[in-house]
């Protein structure tokens, strides 16, 4: 009985983003066809128009990864093939493009890290430098007959004047 009313809910949803869809309101399309796969993940018309959101809102690898499990569940769906065929140039740059950003990222990483093992294996402490000059109160109680000396505090008044 649980599993007719999530197959009740996800056509409920999938039928909401397909509304959606005409209105070419992309985020609810989004949201109702997500609602619809919790329900039912095998429910081809929603990871269809789950695909199309991402379409139409350029996310292009989403929209590859909704296609290939579209297909997964029903191979032959005329429909998401079609749009595999249209959007399979974008998708593809868009993994690239994903790949080559987390390659470069861990190359920052293991210089990173290779900073860091360096400067422990020479003695070299690494850690926030402070920006602002520190007053003690007895140097206050000494600069106190200074006339507007504000150099010493290493601030800068944009407004003042």
């Amino acid at each position: 009985k649980e599993q007719e009313l999530d197959k009740i809910q996800a056509t409920l949803c999938s039928n909401a983003a397909m509304a959606h869809m005409m209105l070419k309101n992309w985020g609810h399309v989004k949201e109702q066809a997500s609602k619809a796969l919790v329900f039912d993940d095998k429910n081809v018309k929603a990871w269809y128009r789950l695909a199309k959101a991402h379409q139409a809102l350029l996310n292009w690898e989403e929209a590859g990864d909704a296609i290939d499990s579209g297909l997964a569940v029903d191979g032959e769906n005329k429909d998401l093939k079609k749009l595999h065929t249209l959007l399979q140039k974008y998708v593809q740059k868009a993994r690239k493009a994903r790949q080559l950003r987390e390659r470069q990222r861990a190359q920052r990483v293991a210089n990173v890290k290779a900073v860091w093992k360096h400067c422990k294996g020479n003695g070299i402490q690494l850690g926030r430098v402070p920006l602002v000059k520190t007053v003690t109160d007895d140097e206050e109680d000494d600069d106190a007959d200074d006339t507007g000396d504000e150099s010493r505090w290493n601030h800068h008044f944009p407004h003042s004047g």
